[in-house]
């Protein structure tokens, strides 16, 4: 990641606490080019509370520092289900068509409605899988 500019006073977080979040997030990026960004790392690395990880991760998506990939869960079990997707639509159409199933579980998955979706934060160049 380049030099980042950041309204951390436009998205409620402290300029120290979002610079900090930057530069963990870069060098986690720089270590693990192809990984996802876990939001609990991030916040233990540098002390910062995971909902203002969140904030600051979602500011990075919107100006384009981050790319969002979509990983259908099983609403019933949270196992993973299918491959991450770039759109949320893409999931929940995915769902409606009968495409994903569980095997850890068993348990149904008739639609949209049992899937819950997580979203991965990436690095910009980098596929969802």
């Amino acid at each position: 990641m380049e030099q980042i500019q950041v309204p951390f006073e436009k998205i409620d977080v402290d300029p120290p606490d979002g610079h900090l979040v930057v530069s963990v997030v870069k060098a986690f990026l720089d270590q693990y080019p192809v990984r996802s960004v876990p939001i609990t790392e991030i916040s233990q690395s540098s002390g910062v509370p995971g909902p203002v990880v969140k904030r600051v991760l979602f500011a990075l998506l919107a100006l384009t520092h981050l790319k969002a990939f979509f990983r259908p869960r099983h609403r019933e079990c949270d196992r993973i289900v299918g491959w991450p997707q770039q759109s949320v639509r893409a999931v929940r159409e995915l769902a409606s068509e009968g495409q994903y199933w569980c095997v850890d579980c068993g348990g149904p998955i008739d639609g949209a409605e049992d899937i819950e979706i997580e979203i991965l934060f990436r690095k910009p160049g980098t596929d969802g899988n």
